[in-house]
């Protein structure tokens, strides 16, 4: 187990049927996985929230950085 769950192997799903006319609030961070019954319409609203805006600062730095080593053969084009 990776060193920030250690107590992964315990976890246990959360099964959730949704109904017609129903919502689903699934918090931050939680890992979650959907399978649709029937034809439906999803509507997801992901949130930065005071909560988790460190992660969403400290995830969005490290790709901008990444982006900006994995493009650095352009920097000497223009409007880079």
């Amino acid at each position: 187990a990776p060193p920030q769950f250690p107590e992964i192997a315990k976890a246990e799903p959360l099964v959730v049927i949704q109904h017609p006319g129903e919502a689903i609030f699934v918090p931050s961070k939680w890992c979650h996985q959907v399978v649709n019954l029937d034809d439906c319409v999803s509507i997801n609203h992901n949130w930065i929230n005071s909560c988790n805006l460190h992660h969403a600062v400290d995830q969005l730095l490290a790709d901008h950085f990444e982006v900006q080593e994995s493009i650095s053969n352009l920097a000497d084009t223009e409007d880079f």
